[in-house]
């Protein structure tokens, strides 16, 4: 039910902007916005009554919404919004918001999302940071394991879990280690 009043909401719309676009500039030459809106919405009704049936209250956000717009921005000789209202957008673009920062993403090699949604959770800087964390309680763990402590043990002096001491101490020994021998080989802790 939803679907088919946001479809009818959207025919309607659409229905809607192109006539008004096409007659805004004959309204606008009167200089009388409120006459604008009054043949906005008896067009909405029109357009209602022949197979759009929505309640009153969608229609009139809908016939204020595109008549505001219409009156204000649209112009329709050029099919453009008004320049004026375009150079009043780009004097608010300099005044602050985000600034360009260009296609960072390109240069990665990676999709816009991808880049953004890294950034959002600052992949680069957290991992390395993360891994570095891990890589010390990993090594502290180890340690003291060899001291013949139990992983119990172990949690409860490095205020963790003991799950997470066995998990530590199953970690590859030097992640970036270009030694040999065999712990490195294997990977693990022996």
């Amino acid at each position: 039910m939803a679907e088919s009043n946001q479809k009818r909401n959207q025919d309607l719309y659409c229905k809607l902007r192109k006539w008004a676009c096409a007659n805004v500039n004959h309204y606008r030459s009167s200089g009388d916005s409120a006459t604008w809106r009054v043949a906005v919405e008896s067009k909405a009704r029109a357009i209602i009554n022949c197979n759009l049936p929505l309640c009153d209250e969608h229609v009139r956000s809908t016939v204020e919404s595109l008549a505001n717009w219409a009156w204000d921005v649209y112009s329709a000789g050029s099919g453009k919004c008004d320049p004026a209202f375009s150079e009043i957008q780009r004097q608010r673009g300099r005044l602050g918001g985000r600034p360009s920062i260009g296609e960072p993403w390109e240069a990665e090699g990676i999709s816009r999302s991808t880049w953004y949604r890294r950034k959002k959770r600052g992949a680069e800087d957290n991992n390395q940071k993360r891994r570095a964390k891990s890589d010390a309680l990993a090594a502290r763990a180890k340690t003291l394991r060899t001291e013949g402590r139990t992983q119990s043990e172990i949690a409860s002096m490095l205020g963790i879990s003991q799950p997470h001491v066995s998990r530590l101490l199953l970690t590859p020994v030097a992640r970036n280690a270009s030694n040999t021998n065999a712990e490195i080989i294997c990977g693990y802790s022996i």
